[in-house]
């Protein structure tokens, strides 16, 4: 019985990869080298600039805060509730002094059965605008929507005309259509799309790009 032979292998004739050795590393940090001197200007100058920035802001909006603080100080001396509504950025309150502060009340919204536009209620005409909710009768002063108990009775042609917004959005008075213009009062917000190109030369030296493999 003829043994069975035994696997073999043979060596390919191709010829090994040669590959170029990678130089010698880099210290860590040179000081002199030219990237590290422009990034370090550049580090620089962007750092200058956002700091000036800053400091021209603060100084704007220190100014403006100012300001304001004294508008309100003096406004509340007249009317305490817009001085308190313009602080705090709300128009659902109500305030009066007490004593070196201010006594502050939420106020409670309703949603009004009838509005009389035309400052019409009944037999007679009035200063305020009647507005009928939950069988009741209030006014509102013209500008704005806080409810009183009472107004004054005038003549019917001395009605004030009133301009007001339908639901549509539309403006609208007892004459008809008013033409209004309404001022948009939204920041405009700059576009950065743009990316700026930098046209230095490339860092990296060019025995660290190139990685000749030769094959035969």
């Amino acid at each position: 019985m003829t043994p069975t032979s035994l696997p073999h292998t043979t060596r390919r004739q191709n010829s090994p990869i040669e590959a170029q050795p990678f130089p010698s590393p880099a210290p860590p940090y040179e000081a002199n080298d030219p990237a590290n001197v422009k990034l370090e200007y550049l580090s620089l100058t962007v750092t200058k600039l956002i700091r000036d920035e800053y400091a021209n802001l603060f100084a704007h909006i220190c100014s403006i805060h100012n300001q304001n603080v004294a508008i309100i100080t003096a406004l509340s001396k007249l009317n305490p509730t817009l001085a308190v509504r313009s602080w705090l950025n709300r128009d659902d309150v109500i305030a009066y002094h007490s004593g070196e502060a201010f006594a502050v009340s939420t106020c409670e919204p309703i949603k009004p059965d009838i509005v009389h536009w035309n400052h019409k209620y009944g037999d007679s005409c009035w200063t305020d605008v009647p507005v009928e909710y939950n069988n009741k009768t209030y006014f509102a002063p013209l500008g704005t929507y806080e409810l009183q108990y009472n107004s004054t009775k005038i003549p019917c042609d001395q009605i004030p005309v009133n301009v007001y917004r339908q639901a549509d959005g539309t403006w609208t008075s007892p004459i008809g259509h008013a033409n209004v213009m309404q001022i948009d009062r939204a920041l405009t917000q700059l576009n950065f799309d743009t990316l700026p190109t930098f046209s230095s030369a490339s860092i990296y030296q060019p025995q660290w790009t190139r990685l000749v493999v030769s094959t035969s």
